[in-house]
């Protein structure tokens, strides 16, 4: 899930989600744990349970209450080159991180 580079100014937010998805975590991890992951790191469910919803849900619906426009970068990009470019275009850069995922040895 990627959107589409956007305008400049302050009202585009670019957002990074680092949050394994569940095949990444170790096998001695409890199946319990792992419902709150999928496939992609914006579908984590950082609230599981009680909420079911996910962070890109729950990022975008506050992101455009501010009046802002959301815009979803990979992982697998440079966060430095990212940062950088919306510097010069005026843009604000929000990475959420899932404490989980950093404890995953990759």
């Amino acid at each position: 899930m990627r959107a589409v580079d956007a305008g400049k100014g302050p009202r585009f937010a670019h957002f990074i989600f680092v949050a394994a998805s569940r095949g990444e975590f170790p096998a001695e991890s409890h199946a319990r744990d792992l419902k709150a992951y999928d496939d992609e790191g914006a579908f984590w469910k950082p609230f599981l349970p009680p909420r079911d919803d996910t962070v890109y849900s729950i990022v975008t619906y506050t992101a455009r209450r501010l009046k802002f426009t959301p815009i979803d970068i990979a992982i697998d990009t440079n966060i430095d080159d990212i940062i950088e470019r919306a510097r010069a275009d005026e843009k604000v850069v929000i990475i959420i991180i899932d404490p989980w995922t950093l404890l995953i040895p990759r």
